[in-house]
């Protein structure tokens, strides 16, 4: 059994779980622990329940990726990874959410903290992504703008899209 991951948040357990009480820590991975709840959480979804990849998702842009975890009671409940196309042009990827915590906005809280990261660093100018064409609607909620035509990659519908950032005009 690993041991937990520490930072997560704990709830009361006299209080019944709903959107309003399920506050997971949202923070970069960076513990062996937290890099393999990161990767784990990554597998339930795109390997396990979509089908997307046969074995790994994991790929060339993992070596500089930013990887971001929300945990919840001692495991990663979702994650997110933010990597560089170019100096100047980062990517956000690899939105991944526990099918029980989908409802309680972890997806939202993810996509937040990945924007706020990239607005921190100074030598970012752009943040596009990648996003499964059942999805863009969600994230044109969080202000993103839809880029170019849908296009399919391993098999699904795609839109690239921007979320312009801080102090930063496209």
């Amino acid at each position: 059994m690993y041991e937990p991951l520490s930072v997560c948040s704990v709830p009361d357990p006299n209080i019944a779980e709903d959107a309003e009480t399920v506050k997971p820590v949202l923070k970069i991975a960076t513990t062996n622990r937290e890099i393999e709840e990161y990767y784990r959480i990554r597998r339930e979804v795109f390997v396990v329940e979509q089908k997307i990849f046969k074995n790994t998702d994991m790929d060339k842009h993992d070596e500089n990726a930013i990887p971001i975890i929300a945990c919840y009671k001692y495991k990663a409940v979702g994650a997110v990874r933010c990597y560089p196309k170019t100096k100047k042009v980062w990517l956000g990827g690899r939105l991944a959410v526990d099918r029980d915590f989908r409802k309680y906005n972890v997806g939202a809280l993810l996509v937040h903290k990945a924007v706020e990261t990239m607005n921190n660093r100074s030598d970012v100018y752009r943040f596009l992504a990648t996003i499964q064409l059942q999805n863009v609607r969600f994230f044109r909620r969080l202000e993103w703008i839809k880029l170019g035509r849908v296009f399919v990659m391993k098999g699904k519908k795609h839109q690239m899209m921007e979320k312009v950032l801080e102090g930063r005009h496209r």
